[in-house]
C-alpha cells in the first residue's frame, strides 16, 4: 500500500517551503517517517554540474545516476518534470510512514489520492486554487 502524499501548493514566495519545514518537524517529533520532493520551476536546473564525474556518466548514457559521498547519497534520475510520476518517486522512496511534496501542482491538482495545502496571499489566489482542485483540501 502507497504512503499517504500532501502536496503544499502555492505562487512563488507564498511561504510554501515553511509550510513543509514546519510540518516535517511535527510529523518526525510524533515519530513519523517522512520524505519530501520539491518541484523546482527554475528552467534548466540540475543538481549535476556539466563536466563532473556524475554528468559524464549520464552523457555516456547511464539513467540514473547514482552519487554517493560521505554525508549523502543522491539518485539523479535524468529525466525532467514531463515524466516524473508519483509510481517513480514512490520506487525510491520506502520506509516512510508520509510523504510531502511542495508544489508539482500540474501532478496533483486533479489527483484525489493527493491531500492539499495551499498558500494563499489573498482572496483571488483562494478562489483560483479553491475552483481548481480535486480531492482532499486539508487547508488553505
Amino acid at each position: 500500500m502507497k504512503v499517504p502524499v500532501v502536496a503544499v501548493l502555492g505562487r512563488k514566495a507564498s511561504g510554501k517551503t515553511l509550510v513543509i519545514e514546519n510540518l516535517v518537524r511535527g510529523l518526525k517529533e510524533r515519530g513519523f517517517r517522512v520524505a519530501t520532493a520539491k518541484h523546482v520551476n527554475l528552467e534548466g536546473f540540475s543538481l549535476d554540474e556539466e563536466g563532473r564525474d556524475t554528468w559524464r556518466h549520464a552523457v555516456a548514457g547511464a539513467n540514473p545516476v547514482v552519487s554517493v559521498s560521505d554525508v549523502e547519497t543522491a539518485i539523479l534520475i535524468k529525466d525532467g518534470v514531463e515524466k516524473f510520476s508519483l509510481d517513480i518517486l514512490f520506487r525510491f522512496v520506502s520506509g516512510v510512514d508520509i510523504v510531502l511534496l511542495e508544489g508539482f501542482s500540474k501532478l496533483v491538482l486533479e489527483n484525489e489520492e493527493v491531500g492539499k495545502v495551499f498558500c494563499v496571499r489573498d482572496q483571488e489566489e483562494y478562489e483560483g486554487y479553491r475552483q481548481g482542485v480535486k480531492g482532499e483540501t486539508l487547508a488553505f
